[in-house]
């Protein structure tokens, strides 16, 4: 049984001795986000409090130390391919454990390489174009390690990335009112749990003093639909926050009435689009332009090769024509494609 704590868990001591970890992550990602060539002594351990008056490492420190091997020090990172968790396929999946920097940067890498990027040509340049506003990650990430509960065993931070959206799922309770609640991310009450993680972090200049974080995700999100605002549900042990994608309803919008298909899921591929192309080829053929207009590609034989070849050859979409010309369209096979 837990006794009444004095001190939050991250400035507690971990007992293990400063000489025997080393700052190197940290080290590189202060010359990275402040461009200064830091050495992390016992002097600026103190500081940054990573050490107590003893010379041991605080839990802080542990947790930004190379060799953190805490066993709530970690993640799972999952890609879906449609729009929720059922059935048995997920495109990527990965767990990891570590220090705090090198959580971050896993997360940041696994989400880049499993969502959309692109840029629209304008003159005299582009203009980008991505899933997720880059801030909102960001901030999404460095907000679940820093308030996770991490007294809280056998769980971790979770983060599901479906057609439509990412969520983030964080151990600890983020209830203000002590009651379960949820709905848009701006009337959400920000509290800082590990203060001394934070103070890291806003060292670092991953974050900001004044505790803006939450705010900095909607505002990455005002140029769009407002139905893309960002949401949060609280739980008595349990935060999760969903970012949506802000190119799906421009990509993947139903271009009829179908509604949802069941159906085998390839991997091969790109197979973000199967689903909608599944459906607007369900009631009538369509030709190759039409099936492009759901998708950000702009070349053909890159469509072909990797949305629509692999549909064609698993037979869940069938060709009007033996030869491909500007005039052949493609069907969903209802035989392999049902209606749910």
């Amino acid at each position: 049984m837990r006794t009444k704590r004095t001190l939050t868990y991250d400035s507690e001591s971990s007992g293990v001795a400063f000489k025997a970890a080393t700052f190197k992550e940290l080290e590189a990602k202060a010359f990275e986000r402040k461009g200064e060539t830091v050495r992390v002594d016992l002097n600026l351990a103190k500081s940054l409090g990573l050490v107590d008056l003893d010379g041991k490492l605080t839990n802080c420190g542990l947790l930004f130390s190379d060799q953190c091997g805490l066993d709530n020090s970690n993640i799972h990172m999952r890609k879906w391919p449609g729009l929720d968790s059922g059935g048995s396929t997920i495109l990527d999946d990965k767990e990891f454990k570590g220090s705090l920097l090198y959580l971050y940067d896993r997360m940041m890498a696994f989400a880049r390489a499993n969502t959309s990027v692109g840029y629209i040509k304008k003159y005299g340049g582009h203009d980008p174009l991505e899933s997720y506003p880059d801030r909102a990650l960001h901030e999404a990430f460095v907000n679940a390690l820093a308030h996770r509960d991490y007294l809280i065993d056998g769980c971790q931070i979770d983060i599901d990335i479906y057609s439509d959206r990412m969520e983030i799922g964080v151990p600890g309770s983020f209830l203000v009112s002590g009651e379960a609640s949820s709905g848009l991310l701006r009337k959400m009450h920000s509290e800082r749990r590990n203060k001394s993680v934070c103070d890291v972090f806003t060292y670092l200049k991953m974050m900001e003093k004044s505790g803006q974080g939450f705010n900095n995700i909607v505002d990455s999100y005002k140029e769009f639909d407002p139905k893309l605002s960002p949401t949060y549900k609280a739980l008595p042990g349990y935060f999760t926050l969903t970012l949506f994608d802000t190119m799906f309803k421009q990509y993947f919008e139903p271009k009829s009435d179908v509604g949802e298909l069941a159906f085998k899921h390839l991997i091969a591929g790109n197979r973000d689009y199967d689903e909608a192309i599944l459906e607007l080829c369900f009631d009538e053929p369509k030709r190759l332009q039409e099936l492009m207009a759901l998708t950000k590609y702009k070349s053909h034989s890159t469509f072909m090769s990797s949305v629509i070849n692999p549909l064609l050859d698993a037979g869940l979409l069938i060709s009007t024509s033996a030869k491909r010309s500007p005039t052949t369209k493609y069907a969903t096979n209802t035989d392999l494609v049902k209606k749910k």
